[in-house]
């Protein structure tokens, strides 16, 4: 089904905008008209996977359960509450999920079956949730639960980038130190080594065959392992076997595998400590 980005009029004459999934411009137009707005025009959406300025980021979630924790404890109605937080931000990937949000909620769906229609934002703990919330009448407890298990999670993960950070930015400044002598000091300093008259140890016949080989295949040798990791990347994203491989590599990896693992498992346990202290069987 295709994505559709609008721009219509709703019944106090204020523009909206946002992206609804419809099978046409005149089911488009139907939904909208539910929700007592009127199209302006449409275009089919083009696909945004490398744009991540509207990409919806941890902070942004962080900040709408804590908007709706307020709103839920002071008795604002749903579709007020979404209608504020929209007008209040200025990121244009969430602004476009809070329109959708809205013209589903005022088309008769709860919000967790309107987030339901944004996986790539709302993942299925996170709308189990919220779906307990509106059952139980606990709504804002469980915001607030949200709230703490993001900040949580955005915690651990910058240190977990911190702790990865430092070594491969060594790495780097080593690799990079390497290429230097191999390209530029290593030919400078051969004229002067054979010079000397005297028959070369092996380990100094090898490096000066290293530095040939990089001096006469920089071209090649240099772009190789940034190359190899983006079509690795690539490639996990498209198919499902090589993603399962690459995951496999991270675990085993000597280095990342363990604070990969030991972060999987916080996560697996703060979600079950989460989903069981909200009474979601």
């Amino acid at each position: 089904m295709p994505t559709f980005a609008y721009r219509a009029v709703d019944a106090g004459g204020k523009i909206v905008e946002g992206q609804l999934d419809a099978p046409n411009e005149s089911a488009l137009e139907a939904r909208l008209r539910q929700s007592d707005a009127e199209l302006l025009r449409c275009k089919t959406r083009t696909s945004r996977r490398f744009d991540r300025r509207r990409k919806v980021t941890r902070h942004d979630l962080i900040g709408f359960c804590f908007h709706m924790e307020q709103v839920s404890r002071a008795g604002l109605p749903m579709l007020e509450a979404l209608t504020d937080l929209r007008d209040s931000i200025t990121h244009p990937g969430f602004r476009e999920v809070l329109s959708s949000l809205i013209i589903s909620v005022e088309g008769g769906k709860k919000l967790s079956q309107a987030m339901e229609d944004h996986p790539e934002t709302f993942d299925d703990v996170f709308v189990n949730l919220v779906s307990v919330g509106e059952e139980t009448g606990e709504l804002a407890e469980v915001m607030t639960k949200l709230t703490e298990s993001l900040k949580w999670q955005d915690e651990l993960m910058s240190q977990a980038k911190s702790i990865v950070l430092y070594p491969a930015f060594v790495g780097v400044v080593v690799i990079s130190v390497l290429l230097f002598m191999m390209i530029y000091v290593v030919p400078q300093m051969v004229d002067f080594i054979r010079e000397m008259g005297q028959a070369l140890p092996l380990h100094t016949r090898a490096l000066i065959a290293f530095s040939n080989f990089i001096v006469g295949n920089w071209w090649w040798v240099i772009p190789a392992p940034p190359l190899f990791f983006l079509l690795l990347s690539w490639s996990a994203k498209r198919d499902e076997r090589m993603r399962y491989r690459v995951d496999s590599w991270k675990l085993n990896f000597w280095y990342t595998g363990p604070i990969v693992s030991k972060i999987i498992l916080s996560r697996f346990a703060s979600y079950f400590a989460l989903l069981y202290s909200a009474g979601l069987d």
